[in-house]
Protein backbone atom coordinates (compact mmCIF):
# COMPACT_ATOMS: atom_id res chain seq x y z
CA UNK A 1 0.00 0.00 0.00
CA UNK A 2 1.37 3.37 -0.88
CA UNK A 3 0.32 6.61 1.53
CA UNK A 4 -0.32 9.45 -0.26
CA UNK A 5 0.16 12.77 2.28
CA UNK A 6 -2.05 16.03 0.51
CA UNK A 7 -0.35 19.22 0.94
CA UNK A 8 -2.65 21.61 2.18
CA UNK A 9 -2.86 25.37 2.43
CA UNK A 10 -4.84 26.95 5.64
CA UNK A 11 -5.29 30.27 7.11
CA UNK A 12 -5.49 30.59 11.23
CA UNK A 13 -6.38 34.17 12.35
CA UNK A 14 -7.63 36.63 14.75
CA UNK A 15 -10.11 39.86 14.48
CA UNK A 16 -10.55 42.58 18.23
CA UNK A 17 -13.00 45.15 17.84
CA UNK A 18 -12.85 47.97 20.58
CA UNK A 19 -15.27 50.90 20.48
CA UNK A 20 -14.83 53.73 22.33
CA UNK A 21 -16.76 56.17 24.60
CA UNK A 22 -16.30 58.80 22.33
CA UNK A 23 -17.20 57.03 18.91
CA UNK A 24 -13.75 56.04 17.62
CA UNK A 25 -13.25 52.92 17.32
CA UNK A 26 -9.86 50.25 16.55
CA UNK A 27 -10.03 46.81 14.98
CA UNK A 28 -6.53 44.31 15.83
CA UNK A 29 -6.46 41.48 13.60
CA UNK A 30 -3.68 39.01 12.76
CA UNK A 31 -3.32 35.36 10.59
CA UNK A 32 -1.36 32.98 9.15
CA UNK A 33 -1.56 31.98 5.50
CA UNK A 34 0.25 28.25 5.47
CA UNK A 35 0.57 26.24 2.09
CA UNK A 36 2.40 22.93 2.96
CA UNK A 37 3.86 22.52 -0.60
CA UNK A 38 7.37 21.55 -0.64
CA UNK A 39 9.32 23.88 -3.60
CA UNK A 40 12.20 22.22 -1.49
CA UNK A 41 13.03 19.51 0.66
CA UNK A 42 12.09 21.19 4.03
CA UNK A 43 10.33 24.60 2.50
CA UNK A 44 6.95 25.11 2.41
CA UNK A 45 5.36 27.37 -0.35
CA UNK A 46 4.29 29.79 1.55
CA UNK A 47 4.48 30.44 5.34
CA UNK A 48 3.17 34.11 5.82
CA UNK A 49 1.89 35.99 8.99
CA UNK A 50 0.46 39.10 8.65
CA UNK A 51 -0.34 41.52 11.16
CA UNK A 52 -2.61 45.33 11.84
CA UNK A 53 -4.83 47.67 12.67
CA UNK A 54 -7.36 49.73 12.02
CA UNK A 55 -8.67 52.92 13.23
CA UNK A 56 -11.45 55.15 12.81
CA UNK A 57 -11.95 58.37 14.52
CA UNK A 58 -12.20 62.66 14.15
CA UNK A 59 -9.82 65.04 14.88
CA UNK A 60 -12.42 68.24 15.02
CA UNK A 61 -14.33 68.25 12.11
CA UNK A 62 -11.88 65.97 10.00
CA UNK A 63 -13.09 61.92 9.88
CA UNK A 64 -10.07 59.73 9.65
CA UNK A 65 -9.73 56.23 8.74
CA UNK A 66 -6.03 55.14 9.88
CA UNK A 67 -4.79 51.61 9.01
CA UNK A 68 -1.37 49.93 8.70
CA UNK A 69 -0.40 45.78 8.49
CA UNK A 70 3.15 44.19 8.45
CA UNK A 71 3.82 41.20 6.84
CA UNK A 72 7.28 38.73 7.47
CA UNK A 73 7.52 34.76 7.35
CA UNK A 74 8.98 33.15 4.36
CA UNK A 75 7.14 32.84 0.37
CA UNK A 76 9.31 30.20 -1.95
CA UNK A 77 11.67 30.15 1.07
CA UNK A 78 12.47 33.95 0.61
CA UNK A 79 12.05 35.89 3.71
CA UNK A 80 9.42 38.56 3.54
CA UNK A 81 9.33 42.09 5.13
CA UNK A 82 6.75 43.79 4.03
CA UNK A 83 4.17 46.95 5.13
CA UNK A 84 1.19 48.89 4.09
CA UNK A 85 -0.11 52.26 5.33
CA UNK A 86 -3.25 53.69 4.48
CA UNK A 87 -4.72 57.13 6.05
CA UNK A 88 -7.51 59.11 4.91
CA UNK A 89 -9.44 61.94 6.01
CA UNK A 90 -12.88 63.35 4.82
CA UNK A 91 -14.73 66.56 5.44
CA UNK A 92 -18.34 67.87 5.70
CA UNK A 93 -18.44 71.34 4.41
CA UNK A 94 -22.57 72.20 3.77
CA UNK A 95 -23.73 70.27 0.63
CA UNK A 96 -20.25 69.40 -0.33
CA UNK A 97 -17.87 66.94 1.28
CA UNK A 98 -14.19 66.86 0.47
CA UNK A 99 -11.41 64.29 1.54
CA UNK A 100 -8.16 62.85 0.73
CA UNK A 101 -5.61 59.97 1.78
CA UNK A 102 -3.16 57.91 0.72
CA UNK A 103 -2.32 54.33 0.25
CA UNK A 104 1.34 52.90 0.39
CA UNK A 105 2.26 49.09 0.11
CA UNK A 106 5.63 48.30 -0.16
CA UNK A 107 7.63 46.59 -3.18
CA UNK A 108 10.57 44.97 -3.90
CA UNK A 109 13.85 46.14 -5.54
CA UNK A 110 14.31 45.11 -8.51
CA UNK A 111 17.97 44.42 -7.98
CA UNK A 112 16.98 41.97 -4.79
CA UNK A 113 17.28 38.66 -5.06
CA UNK A 114 17.18 37.45 -2.03
CA UNK A 115 14.46 38.79 0.21
CA UNK A 116 10.65 39.67 -0.51
CA UNK A 117 9.27 43.17 0.20
CA UNK A 118 6.24 43.44 -1.51
CA UNK A 119 3.21 43.54 0.47
CA UNK A 120 0.38 41.72 -0.58
CA UNK A 121 -3.10 42.07 0.46
CA UNK A 122 -4.33 38.42 0.04
CA UNK A 123 -7.89 37.86 0.26
CA UNK A 124 -8.50 42.53 0.27
CA UNK A 125 -11.27 43.55 -1.65
CA UNK A 126 -9.06 45.47 -4.18
CA UNK A 127 -12.61 46.65 -5.99
CA UNK A 128 -12.44 49.27 -3.48
CA UNK A 129 -9.44 50.67 -3.53
CA UNK A 130 -6.69 52.19 -5.91
CA UNK A 131 -9.39 54.02 -8.52
CA UNK A 132 -12.21 52.57 -10.16
CA UNK A 133 -10.78 51.03 -13.22
CA UNK A 134 -9.21 48.45 -11.45
CA UNK A 135 -5.54 48.55 -12.92
CA UNK A 136 -4.81 47.69 -9.54
CA UNK A 137 -6.92 44.53 -8.36
CA UNK A 138 -4.30 41.87 -8.42
CA UNK A 139 -1.22 42.84 -5.99
CA UNK A 140 1.42 42.87 -6.24
CA UNK A 141 0.76 41.57 -10.23
CA UNK A 142 -0.04 44.47 -11.69
CA UNK A 143 2.60 46.76 -10.03
CA UNK A 144 5.24 44.33 -11.67
CA UNK A 145 6.10 43.69 -7.75
CA UNK A 146 7.29 46.97 -7.13
CA UNK A 147 4.26 48.01 -4.55
CA UNK A 148 2.19 51.07 -4.76
CA UNK A 149 1.89 54.69 -3.58
CA UNK A 150 -1.82 56.05 -4.27
CA UNK A 151 -2.55 59.61 -3.40
CA UNK A 152 -5.48 60.47 -3.96
CA UNK A 153 -8.51 63.37 -3.40
CA UNK A 154 -12.61 63.05 -3.67
CA UNK A 155 -15.39 64.92 -3.45
CA UNK A 156 -18.93 65.02 -3.65
CA UNK A 157 -21.37 67.43 -3.99
CA UNK A 158 -25.20 66.66 -3.12
CA UNK A 159 -28.14 69.20 -2.65
CA UNK A 160 -30.09 69.86 0.01
CA UNK A 161 -32.98 67.97 -0.43
CA UNK A 162 -32.38 66.64 -3.65
CA UNK A 163 -32.15 63.07 -5.00
CA UNK A 164 -29.05 63.99 -7.26
CA UNK A 165 -25.70 63.20 -6.06
CA UNK A 166 -22.28 64.21 -8.01
CA UNK A 167 -18.46 62.76 -7.43
CA UNK A 168 -15.36 63.45 -8.34
CA UNK A 169 -12.05 61.66 -7.58
CA UNK A 170 -8.18 62.47 -8.55
CA UNK A 171 -5.62 59.49 -8.16
CA UNK A 172 -1.73 59.68 -8.76
CA UNK A 173 -0.64 56.24 -8.78
CA UNK A 174 3.54 55.75 -8.26
CA UNK A 175 5.45 52.32 -7.35
CA UNK A 176 6.88 51.98 -4.18
CA UNK A 177 10.03 51.07 -5.55
CA UNK A 178 11.62 52.23 -8.72
CA UNK A 179 12.71 50.51 -12.37
CA UNK A 180 14.57 50.78 -15.20
CA UNK A 181 12.51 50.33 -18.06
CA UNK A 182 12.63 50.78 -21.90
CA UNK A 183 9.56 53.19 -23.18
CA UNK A 184 8.45 53.26 -26.47
CA UNK A 185 11.24 53.07 -28.86
CA UNK A 186 13.84 53.97 -26.89
CA UNK A 187 16.40 51.67 -26.34
CA UNK A 188 18.48 53.00 -23.90
CA UNK A 189 16.76 51.73 -19.84
CA UNK A 190 15.95 54.63 -17.82
CA UNK A 191 14.59 54.81 -14.07
CA UNK A 192 11.01 55.07 -13.56
CA UNK A 193 8.51 54.86 -10.76
CA UNK A 194 5.15 56.97 -12.38
CA UNK A 195 2.32 54.79 -13.25
CA UNK A 196 -0.29 57.40 -14.27
CA UNK A 197 -2.95 59.48 -12.95
CA UNK A 198 -6.88 59.04 -12.69
CA UNK A 199 -10.20 60.92 -13.01
CA UNK A 200 -13.20 59.04 -11.81
CA UNK A 201 -16.49 60.81 -12.05
CA UNK A 202 -20.36 59.45 -10.65
CA UNK A 203 -23.89 60.90 -10.94
CA UNK A 204 -26.10 58.85 -8.27
CA UNK A 205 -29.81 59.62 -8.41
CA UNK A 206 -31.71 58.15 -5.47
CA UNK A 207 -35.06 56.97 -7.71
CA UNK A 208 -36.32 54.84 -4.54
CA UNK A 209 -35.69 54.85 -0.70
CA UNK A 210 -32.47 52.83 -0.88
CA UNK A 211 -32.08 52.04 -4.37
CA UNK A 212 -29.57 54.26 -6.62
CA UNK A 213 -28.79 54.47 -10.09
CA UNK A 214 -25.54 55.33 -10.76
CA UNK A 215 -23.13 56.56 -13.92
CA UNK A 216 -19.44 56.41 -14.04
CA UNK A 217 -17.08 57.88 -15.97
CA UNK A 218 -13.48 57.21 -15.93
CA UNK A 219 -9.81 58.39 -17.49
CA UNK A 220 -6.10 56.94 -17.13
CA UNK A 221 -3.72 58.95 -17.91
CA UNK A 222 -0.55 56.67 -18.04
CA UNK A 223 3.05 56.93 -17.34
CA UNK A 224 6.01 55.61 -18.28
CA UNK A 225 5.38 52.38 -16.36
CA UNK A 226 1.83 51.80 -17.64
CA UNK A 227 3.16 52.36 -21.14
CA UNK A 228 5.76 49.90 -20.31
CA UNK A 229 3.20 47.16 -19.32
CA UNK A 230 0.83 47.62 -22.04
CA UNK A 231 3.35 48.43 -24.73
CA UNK A 232 2.77 48.93 -27.40
CA UNK A 233 -0.48 50.68 -26.25
CA UNK A 234 0.39 54.01 -24.86
CA UNK A 235 -2.91 55.93 -25.43
CA UNK A 236 -5.26 57.49 -22.70
CA UNK A 237 -7.65 54.67 -21.28
CA UNK A 238 -11.31 55.40 -20.42
CA UNK A 239 -14.64 53.61 -19.67
CA UNK A 240 -18.25 54.27 -18.54
CA UNK A 241 -20.67 52.37 -17.09
CA UNK A 242 -24.23 52.14 -15.60
CA UNK A 243 -25.55 50.25 -12.80
CA UNK A 244 -28.32 50.00 -10.01
CA UNK A 245 -27.85 49.74 -6.16
CA UNK A 246 -29.82 48.58 -3.51
CA UNK A 247 -29.82 48.26 0.59
CA UNK A 248 -32.87 45.16 1.28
Amino acid sequence: NTHIVSPSNSIYGFWQKNVFGNGAKLDLFGYYDVNRIEVTKGTKKLSLFTVGSSFWGKIGKISTIIEGGFQFGSNRGKDVSAYLVSAKGSYSLGDTKLGFGVDVLSGTNPSETNKINTFSPAYGTNHKFYGFMDYFINIPGNTLNLGLNDFYLMSFFKPKGSKWGFGANLHHFMSNQSANITVGENTSPTEENIFGQEIDFTVKYAFIKGTNLVWGGSVFFPGNLMKHMFHPREDVAYWTYLMITANL
